[in-house]
């Protein structure tokens, strides 16, 4: 990620100049818990169980999502309870959070994933 760089993007959802200067993963501020709303709406809301959470590695992809907006982001490391990643997508509402924007997240925030040893075409583990 370049220092000191200045992210401009303008949407319906906002316009917001960004000037980022981290290069250590943060923590983010109203990730979803998916495993709140996977037992408010069990038959709707999916989430990985625990056994596939635990077959994940670096490199691997696992989705997570921040205000109604869903985005995939590349696994980078672990430390204790937390998971480092890079945001690995462009977000509409969240332009906060700009691509490869290292970041931090924890096992309750996991939506879906994507192993890096799948096939091309890409098979999202859900429970």
């Amino acid at each position: 990620m370049t220092e000191g760089w200045t992210h401009v993007f303008s949407d319906a959802c906002s316009r917001i100049r960004v000037r980022n200067r981290q290069t250590r993963p943060r923590e983010i501020i109203g990730l979803t818990n998916g495993q709140v709303w996977a037992k408010r709406y069990p038959k709707t809301f999916k989430i990985p169980s625990d056994g596939w959470i635990k077959q994940i590695k670096p490199d691997d992809f696992v989705k997570i999502g921040r205000n109604g907006e869903r985005f995939w982001v590349k696994v980078t490391g672990f430390e204790g309870r937390k998971w480092h990643g890079q945001v690995w997508n462009q977000l509409i509402c969240n332009d906060d959070l700009p691509p490869r924007m290292p970041i931090y997240f924890y096992k309750k925030n996991i939506l879906a994933i994507r192993f890096k040893s799948d096939k091309k075409q890409a098979r999202f583990r859900r429970s």
